[in-house]
């Protein structure tokens, strides 16, 4: 099942759904279900995945700018500032690309640097736990966030609404992570 993808087993499964019949009703009706979906959300979330996936290849030049960037970088600032600047920026690129994108960007670019100031006092696995962590924390957009494009869908908040709490959450998110988290995930790792 793993080299079938991450997509395939819910697809199966959804499937199955369709042909399962119970008291001769299909488990789900696929008219109904159809009329059910957000589909402005679905093709918006996919397009956005697909072109946020451009920000990590090699060949996009985006990652070699962002590693240049942070090695120039490492030179003029402590470990810990860079740190700080780094796990910003994961925190707030969530919320415009892949959070997968986001996190994987951050920790290949950021990483070697942290690795060429060969500072005893940093821990790289809290590090790239820190940035796990934050680059899953989108609330601001739709493109970060499945269930901030399904809301703003159904038209119960507007997006400044979404972006101005969200904005509050992920700052709140930040302050917490640096002051409590960061140190702690220091100790542990």
């Amino acid at each position: 099942i793993k080299a079938l993808g991450p997509a395939i087993p819910p697809l199966l499964a959804v499937s199955l759904l369709y042909i399962i019949r119970v008291d001769n009703e299909p488990c789900i009706d696929y008219a109904d279900s159809l009329k059910n979906v957000p589909w402005a959300a679905v093709v918006f979330i996919g397009s956005i995945m697909a072109f946020s996936s451009v920000f990590s290849l090699e060949s996009g030049g985006i990652n070699t700018f962002l590693k240049n960037l942070m090695a120039s970088l490492s030179s003029a600032l402590s470990p810990q500032i860079l740190i700080a600047i780094a796990l910003f920026i994961a925190l707030l690129s969530t919320n415009f690309i892949s959070n997968i994108v986001a996190g994987s960007l951050v920790i290949s670019t950021v990483l070697p640097a942290l690795l060429a100031m060969s500072n005893p006092d940093i821990s790289l696995i809290g590090f790239c736990i820190m940035v796990s962590l934050f680059a899953n924390t989108a609330f601001m957009t739709p493109p970060g966030c499945a269930a901030v494009a399904v809301t703003l869908q159904d038209g119960y908040v507007t997006a400044g609404e979404v972006f101005k709490f969200g904005s509050i959450v992920v700052f709140a998110i930040y302050v917490i992570g640096m002051l409590i988290i960061w140190p702690l995930a220091q100790i542990v790792f």
